[in-house]
């Protein structure tokens, strides 16, 4: 039920933890406040055939009282023909309040899911640590689906149901008092069933979302890391993780399943009792003179009109019991702190050559975990500065605080004299480019994928920065060319293609500051050649910040920063750093030595 955050701190999933802060039904309602326009003229309408529903049983009073006992022919017609006059306009108003209703609800249901999702765009790099995927996909898809038919689905048929539940009560009483009654005895114990059986629901509802969250997750990393579940063999594996947790869900959809079935007999058993005690007793009345024949029936027609709304009641408030479970989640995440977002004042970040600087910069994952202790880097325009260090020793993070993925907690990085918290994200990462160890293409074209880099540049600059990538030969023999789809993450195309197609996107770009996150460090020695060949032109007349991984990529940068524990322990060229006889010359001698193993290796291979 937990997951580590990158810094090691223990923090808790949306939607996972039973400690959600509840909402209220005012806050779940609110929602509907855009749409007021249309959910006025809804309601109206609902009410008109409301009312309509109330009108119907006085007129089958006056046709059995009047036209038949009376046998005034001519009064049977004017009722019938008024009768059907109403239930037309009844029907048209109906007609007319479903599509009104449902449009609205289609436009809710769209509205809230991209509210969502602009918010997950919004949120900080710190969320995405610490949550999996699939639970958010689950916030987005089943939740916002559920809020919106237990909003829009309950709110016009709680007006309509109440108002045909007090105007039945109402005539009741009007009609025979006695008689009323039985329904003043019956309706508070049906309402006691339904609030008990929806608060269950609402207990079992919410926990079933998380559990739906839960096999999602577990689904979405599987089908992510395919090739590795394959290659291992590890489906039967799998299987059992999703279906363990997929019988949870199941276990507990049985059980409100259960819940729902047992309320709707239970209220029907009332419903007809009380029915059954009104023709008794009714019955006892017509044959006393004190009640007709047209009032008996007309009251069994509201008493019907008494259990209806009952049963509709039960159902609209169980089902907004699953909306408030789902809403929990969801008002969870849309409450989740923006934690990185431009200031008031931000500004676009001024024009320059590209300075870089981490003045005593002090950050962590979680509070108890520091990463980086006091960091000082300058980078001068046009440098290459490389970061190395052990695992763990905030290599990656400083790309991270730069790209402002993440606040500092003390210090500032600054970008040609401005603190990157005082410019405007857009502008600061428009700026930057990245090339990271294991790019990550979109499941669309191989020309769109190069184009995410700029997204209006023309074709002829897309070609053009495939052939400074050394990916133009590649991309021109793939069967549609650079139209080609290349799959989900890439996966039509190999590591170093994927690796060059990344590259051209960031030479489109053409930034004044380019981030390397060790960009050959998986690949084969052809590969390996074609991409370091594109990177130095990319690396030419422009800053340069590499996360060096393999020390022999990186020894002619003009600075080599040595982290370790989040401190920086050594700076200097690499001979320099290898006459100290330091961190950076036993991690050099440890590659070397790595390197050569590896290339021995392969050359055995190769012979054999």
């Amino acid at each position: 039920m937990m997951r580590h955050g990158r810094g090691g701190g223990r923090e808790q999933r949306p939607g996972v933890s039973k400690d959600l802060p509840p909402v209220s039904a005012r806050r779940l309602f609110s929602i509907l406040w855009p749409y007021r326009g249309r959910l006025a003229l809804s309601g109206l309408l609902m009410l008109y055939t409301a009312g309509v529903g109330l009108v119907f049983p006085l007129g089958v009073k006056q046709l059995i009282d009047s036209a038949l006992t009376d046998a005034d022919s001519a009064q049977l017609n004017w009722v019938a023909v008024a009768l059907v006059v109403m239930f037309l306009s009844e029907s048209i108003a109906s007609f007319v309040q479903g599509y009104v209703s449902g449009g609205t609800g289609e436009r809710l249901g769209n509205d809230l899911g991209l509210k969502v999702a602009d918010h997950l765009l919004s949120l900080p790099m710190r969320y995405y640590d610490r949550n999996r995927s699939g639970d958010i996909l689950a916030v987005v898809g089943s939740d916002v689906t559920l809020v919106r038919s237990g909003t829009l689905g309950t709110a016009l048929p709680l007006l309509s149901q109440v108002v045909r539940l007090g105007g039945s009560v109402a005539i009741a009483f009007y009609l025979n008092w006695r008689l009323a009654m039985i329904v003043v005895v019956i309706t508070p114990l049906v309402m006691g069933i339904a609030i008990t059986a929806g608060r269950r629901v609402r207990a079992l509802s919410r926990e079933t979302q998380q559990g739906i969250g839960e096999a999602t997750a577990v689904l979405n990393e599987v089908l992510a890391n395919i090739r590795v579940v394959k290659s291992f063999g590890r489906e039967p594996h799998e299987r059992a993780r999703y279906w363990e947790r997929m019988a949870r869900v199941l276990q507990l959809g049985l059980r409100r399943t259960l819940v729902d079935s047992a309320v709707g007999p239970v209220i029907t058993f009332l419903s007809f009792g009380a029915i059954t005690a009104v023709l008794w007793f009714g019955g006892q009345e017509v044959l006393a003179g004190r009640l007709s024949a047209g009032d008996l029936v007309a009251f069994l027609i509201y008493l019907l009109g008494v259990a209806a709304p009952i049963g509709i009641l039960t159902r609209l408030y169980t089902q907004l019991q699953q909306a408030l479970g789902a809403a929990q989640r969801i008002f969870a995440l849309i409450d989740e702190p923006v934690e990185v977002a431009d200031r008031s004042d931000a500004r676009s970040l001024p024009s320059g050559a590209g300075l870089v600087e981490f003045r005593d910069v002090h950050f962590a994952y979680a509070e108890d975990r520091p990463v980086l202790h006091g960091l000082d880097i300058r980078v001068e325009p046009g440098q290459t500065c490389a970061v190395v260090g052990p695992s763990g020793a905030g290599k990656t993070t400083t790309i991270g605080l730069l790209l402002r993925l993440y606040d500092v907690t003390g210090g500032a990085v600054v970008v040609d004299g401005c603190d990157v918290r005082d410019a405007t994200q857009a502008s600061l990462r428009e700026s930057m480019a990245l090339v990271p160890q294991e790019p990550v293409l979109f499941a669309t074209t191989v020309g769109d994928n190069i184009r995410y880099g700029r997204l209006d540049a023309t074709d002829d600059e897309v070609v053009t920065a495939a052939r400074a990538a050394n990916a133009h030969d590649f991309v021109s023999r793939l069967p549609s060319g650079y139209a080609t789809e290349v799959g989900e993450r890439g996966v039509q195309l190999s590591a170093g293609q994927r690796q060059r197609i990344a590259i051209a996107r960031a030479i489109l770009r053409n930034p004044r500051i380019l981030l390397l996150d060790e960009a050959t460090a998986s690949l084969d020695n052809e590969s390996e050649y074609l991409v370091q060949e594109a990177l130095d032109r990319l690396m030419r007349d422009r800053t340069t910040i590499v996360v060096a991984h393999r020390l022999t990529t990186i020894e002619n940068a003009d600075q080599i920063v040595v982290l370790d524990g989040g401190r920086c322990v050594e700076s200097g060229n690499h001979l320099d750093l290898l006459d100290r006889k330091g961190l950076y010359a036993r991690l050099w001698t440890r590659s070397f030595e790595d390197e050569h193993v590896t290339a021995t290796e392969a050359s055995v291979t190769t012979r054999v």
